[in-house]
């Protein structure tokens, strides 16, 4: 009951300080809440580091920057698993898959002290991004689950672009690339058998420093006062979609079609088994492959051991 109490309060202060251009009075505020003004700035102080930067003067309190995460900030068709700092969502997200959380729940972290990227590197993890891993149970075999990556990787982006002016791009097999520097990736892993497995977990991860944002040039994220959706939303917004995709998946290649590779740069694709293969993109294949020219060059992202852009090694 008393957690319950709290959020509702947090809620009540962050609602608050949205709906006002001017400083609110901490007086004031912590009369309406039945507050101390200690336990009011107490409140602040926890909301601040979830990401919502609140100034403080002699006049009160000023919402300065909107983007925390909260759990009562989010919609979700599932349930939300909210934590602080923690090893890894994804690893946390597969212990709530296994308890039995359902098809689209989402694990969201302020920072991950062993986050991870493709083939188990390391992915630093800083406060001020944005880390969660979603819970799917769509009927997909494994052999379609690059489209899951794909699908993800549009809706961060079209999300990203409609609401923030922010143009990123995907580049196979995971990267969300900022021109040419890395901004994040997309993890995906799947448990039970390969015909039908028991879930899918979709891992994302975003380190938000300086940025190109249309019509504004480049810009720290943090700095940014940006309409929502914040990074809650951005994350909700995602699950959301996802979620409604995984429950009858639209298996077309002309979804993926802004996120294919430059057709102009050549890929060399390094196999499991030690064979090379060097071409250009052609398409993606209905099941998220990617296509570097005919069918005997259908590449699955779990085939690849390493991949070179044109002299760049990933």
């Amino acid at each position: 009951m008393e957690k319950l109490e709290s959020q509702n309060r947090d809620k009540y202060i962050i609602e608050r300080l949205r709906a006002s251009d001017a400083p609110v009075s901490g007086e004031l505020m912590a009369g309406e809440l039945g507050l101390s003004r200690v336990a009011l700035w107490k409140r602040i102080e926890i909301l601040k580091a979830w990401g919502y930067i609140v100034a403080s003067s002699r006049r009160g309190y000023m919402m300065e920057h909107d983007d925390g995460l909260a759990a009562w900030d989010m919609s979700v068709p599932g349930d939300i698993f909210l934590h602080d700092a923690i090893p890894s969502t994804m690893d946390e997200a597969r212990m709530q898959a296994l308890r039995g959380a359902p098809s689209g729940s989402i694990v969201l972290a302020s920072s991950q002290s062993a986050g991870r990227g493709r083939s188990g590197r390391t992915w630093t993890s800083p406060q001020g991004g944005l880390y969660f891993t979603l819970i799917l149970r769509p009927a997909l075999p494994v052999s379609y689950a690059g489209s899951l990556i794909l699908e993800t990787a549009g809706i961060l982006l079209r999300c990203l672009s409609g609401n923030y002016g922010i143009k990123l791009r995907f580049r196979w097999p995971n990267d969300i690339m900022n021109g040419n520097d890395k901004l994040g990736g997309i993890l995906l892993e799947s448990f039970g058998a390969h015909d039908k497995p028991d879930f899918y977990l979709i891992g994302v991860g975003l380190n938000f420093k300086s940025i190109q944002v249309e019509g504004r040039g480049t810009a720290s994220f943090d700095k940014l006062s940006l309409d929502p959706p914040r990074r809650a939303q951005l994350a909700a917004e995602t699950t959301r979609q996802m979620q409604a995709w995984a429950a009858k998946p639209m298996l077309e290649v002309g979804r993926w079609k802004a996120l294919l590779p430059d057709r102009r740069i050549r890929i060399s694709v390094y196999l499991w088994d030690g064979r090379m293969i060097s071409a250009f993109p052609e398409s993606y294949s209905r099941k998220g492959d990617l296509d570097l020219g005919g069918d005997p060059f259908l590449i699955n992202f779990s085939e690849c051991a390493k991949i070179v852009y044109d002299g760049e090694i990933l």
